[in-house]
Formats: C-alpha cells, structure tokens, sequence
C-alpha cells in the first residue's frame, strides 16, 4: 500500500510527539523509597501476608500505605473511578467484599521505588492536591496506594484505627463483612445452614453421613449422623430450611425423605419424620401440619396433621387432598396457617391448574377461594397471587373477592415485604428484572438484570446475572440499596440472619453480615 509523503511526515511527527509527552511524564515523575512494614497489620480481621503479596502494604515515611486494587478496596468499603475529565475518584460507597491477596511466587523485597501519583485526584468528592500532601498518595506497580493517616482513615472515612507494638496496626471499616468459612464439604448438593448464631453443615465420610454444629467454624461437634448406600447417590443429599422457630433438616435414604427438627438451643427436636417424597411443614395449634408434595402411598391425603403422640389426623376434604398435589419452589410450598384456617395451593386432578383453598382445621371445610392460581402470598389479610395463565400478580381479600391486577408485567417471583410488593418479570426486552408494584406504573428497582432474589429478614438478596461487575446487592423493603457485594455468587444457603453464599469463583462459603 502506498503512503504519500505528507502523511509519512504527520505519522512521524505523531509518534515523535508521544515520545517526548512520554519523555515529559516521565522526567516529570518523582520517585521516592518504600518499604514493607516490619510491624503486622490487621484489616478488618485479616492478618496481612506482605511477604508475597503481589500489592504489599507499603511504608512511607514512617505511614502505611493501603493498595487500591479492586478487591480491597472494597473490603474497606471504598469504590473507585477513573475518567480523563474527572481523573480518579475515591469514594466511601455501600460496598464490599472478601478478603482475596493476589500471591506471587517469591517474596517481596524489603524496599522499593513508587512514584509520587500524577493526575486529577479526589476524595469523597474533594480534590487531593498531591503535590502539598505531606504523605502523598503514590503509584506502585501500576495501582494507586493512600496514606493511612489518621486524618484520612480516621476523620475523612471514619474508620476504627489502632495501632501498638503487640497488635501492629488494625484498620476495621464500617461497611458490613464478607467472611469467608471454611468448611469440609464433600457433596457441592448438600445444604449449609446457620441457625441462632450455629452454622449446621454435613460431611461423608466412608458409608457414614455426619451433621455437625459450630459455633466458631474450628470447634465442631457432631449432632447427628447415619447409614448411607453407596451404591444410591441420594443417599448424600442433606438439605436445610428453616421452618417456623425451627430448624428442619432432610435427607435421602434410598428414596425415603426423612426431616429432623433442630431447636434453638442445637437440639434434635421430638420431630422426626420418613416418607417416601417431598414434605412440607408448618405449625398449628392442633400439631404439626404436614404438606405432601407429590402423591402418597403411605398416608391417605396430602394434608395431615401430626399430633404430639405422634399419631395423624387427614386435614379437609378427602376428595381434594387424597390425590391432590401442591405447588412446590425449593422444597416449600406456598402453605400458610391463618389462625383456625389453613391457605394451601393443591391441583385436585393434576396437573390441572392449581386452586387456592382455604381449610377449617377444626370443621375440615375446604373452601376454594382462587382458581388458576400458580403461587401465593397472605399477608396484611390479603392474598397475593400470580394467574396460572397470563402469569400477572394479582391482589384480592381473603375470601377472594375484589381482585386487582398489581403488575405490569408477566411475573416469575414475587414477595411481599414490609407491605412492599416485589417481583421479577421482563419488559419488552428477554432480560428479567426487579420491579416494585405501583399504582399507575410499576417501577424498575435495579439497571442490571437479575437471576434470582431471595429475601431475608425483610432485605432482599438480589443475583444479577454473570455479566456484571458486583455479584450481589443488598436492599431494604423499600426497594432502596443499601449495599452491593463484589464477590461473584452462585447460590444461597439457609441462614436467620445475615446471609450465607457461595462463591462463584473458588466455590467458597461466605458469610455476609
């Protein structure tokens, strides 16, 4: 291809204006010595590993110096920014993350050169002047370290900052924690739970399954266990949920589910039920109410209750509930005890549509109150539905009358929380997302698409897809961000307060609190 001279000369002069832009920067950047500290430092609980870090904490003039990678800075719970117009900007943001140090496979050297960091530099929306900072923010490696200062960690970020001979320097943000547990799981189906300040987890170990309880994740104590076949993988299934002011753990024998209650104190709870399917469970004033899935071959009904002699009693009418099946989402059914009254959702003759039916426990009565109903919520007196056709939520009184649409779109979750209704649907694009219902116009609560929510002590959970930059975010029951989580999530595990993740990166279990 040929190239006039003219342009030869502009490519030229091009590249020869870089070299010397190039050559200014860099006979413009100061360089000053830095050291590893000698002393250890604690951020947030994590001991720091400098030896082989790939972004070792730094010592300059007698202050450390904190690495603004991605990861830690949002352990600290900062969020950072960099354009040509605005530079880069540090900002205290509703975030964070696990602890995660990149290692090299050497160690570090004791000293090093960083530079004194060039550029457009914000604060908390206030502008750095680096050139007068007495300790300046400087560049190591390609990545931005700041001076933990107490002017800085203190004042500016309102951090706790310690420091003395025995325990070094300990840093503890305000943001909530991302901790992460080690546990010896060894089936990746089995459930993790925590439970009144317990986790409760399961381990194979030859032909025997043993469920443990900690407190502390290192001192574990073995509350139950049992046979498993080897030659039926079932067998190895344990799963966790909680179920009123309990507990509930099932696993599989064979094809026998079998539940055990856990109290709050730890304990095995006098409940301990097998059945050949899934079960549900729910108290009442009369005995536990058993909700069978599927249909059975062992109790006449899907719906009895199991007195404290441990004898059962049929619950409504046997026409519908002999062979009627229930609607199910992760082992639970839509089933809620209303006083004297029970809500369940059955398919008389499935898979016929289901009915929301409404059963006098103490008369038997099975009332149907809402056909072609898929899921429901009772709450504040009123039901929530979705319509098994048209797949919109519906709300109505509890005897289902004066029905009213509530979403806009077609709906795959809902929840009601704190009188707030949310649910998951898609517009007019394939991607789903997290809507709040609204009188005239629903409104969209996140940009980003989900995958799923789950909601926990009136917060929601919220998954996004994959594609995004934070693996999760946190919200209150008004729909409002409260925080958003860095580590990418690939499920969530039963747990009464704060929340129990795995991660999808290295499969490890986290606790958010």
């Amino acid at each position: 291809m040929k190239v006039s001279m003219r342009k030869m000369f502009l490519l030229i002069g091009f590249v020869f204006a870089i070299l010397i832009n190039s050559e200014k920067t860099f006979a413009n950047e100061k360089l000053v010595s830095v050291t590893l500290p000698t002393f250890d430092i604690t951020i947030n609980g994590h001991i720091i590993d400098n030896e082989t870090r790939k972004y070792p904490f730094l010592v300059y003039k007698g202050i450390t110096y904190f690495p603004m990678t991605w990861y830690d800075s949002r352990v600290l719970g900062l969020e950072t920014s960099w354009s040509r117009e605005n530079g880069l900007e540090i900002n205290k943001r509703n975030v964070t993350s696990s602890y995660k140090a990149e290692a090299l496979s050497k160690k570090n050297a004791k000293s090093y050169q960083a530079s004194i960091r060039q550029g457009t530099l914000k604060l908390n929306e206030k502008i750095i002047n680096n050139e007068k900072e007495e300790y300046p923010f400087l560049t190591f490696n390609q990545i931005t370290y700041f001076p933990l200062t107490w002017r800085i960690a203190h004042d500016e970020l309102g951090w706790s900052y310690e420091w003395n001979n025995q325990k070094g320097l300990v840093i503890t943000s305000d943001n909530i924690q991302v901790k992460s547990l080690e546990l010896p799981i060894t089936n990746e189906n089995d459930g993790i739970a925590r439970f009144q300040g317990n986790l409760y987890f399961a381990e194979k170990i030859g032909n025997k399954q043993l469920i443990y309880r900690t407190s502390n994740n290192q001192n574990k104590s073995i509350i139950y266990q049992y046979e498993v076949n080897p030659d039926i993988s079932t067998n190895t299934f344990v799963g966790f949920r909680m179920n009123e002011n309990q507990l509930l753990m099932n696993y599989l024998t064979g094809y026998t589910n079998n539940y055990v209650a856990i109290s709050k104190d730890g304990k095995l709870g006098k409940e301990y039920v097998k059945h050949r399917g899934s079960l549900d469970l729910r108290d009442t004033a009369y005995g536990k109410l058993a909700v069978i899935v599927g249909l059975s071959d062992e109790i006449k009904g899907n719906l009895h209750l199991i007195k404290d002699d441990g004898t059962t009693q049929q619950v409504g009418n046997p026409d519908i509930t002999t062979f009627g099946q229930s609607a199910v989402r992760d082992g639970v059914t839509p089933t809620i005890v209303d006083g004297e009254d029970v809500y369940v959702l059955l398919s008389k003759d499935y898979p016929s549509p289901y009915v929301i039916y409404r059963i006098d426990l103490r008369t038997g009565m099975t009332t149907p109150v809402v056909e072609n109903a898929d899921w429901f919520v009772l709450s504040n007196g009123e039901l929530y539905f979705t319509n098994s056709s048209n797949k919109f939520l519906y709300k109505a009184n509890k005897d289902g009358s004066e029905v009213m649409q509530l979403s806009d779109h077609p709906v795959t979750w809902f929840e009601v929380v704190n009188g707030n209704v949310f649910y998951t649907g898609k517009n007019n694009t394939s991607k789903l997302h997290l809507y709040k219902a609204l009188e005239g116009k629903d409104k969209q609560i996140l940009a980003e698409s989900v995958s799923s929510v789950k909601v926990t002590n009136k917060q929601l959970f919220v998954l996004p897809q994959e594609s995004y930059s934070y693996g999760a975010f946190i919200l209150d029951s008004n729909g409002q961000l409260l925080w958003k989580v860095a580590d990418q999530i690939s499920k969530l595990y039963t747990s009464d307060e704060g929340w129990l993740a795995k991660s999808r990166n290295d499969g490890k279990i986290l606790f958010i609190r």
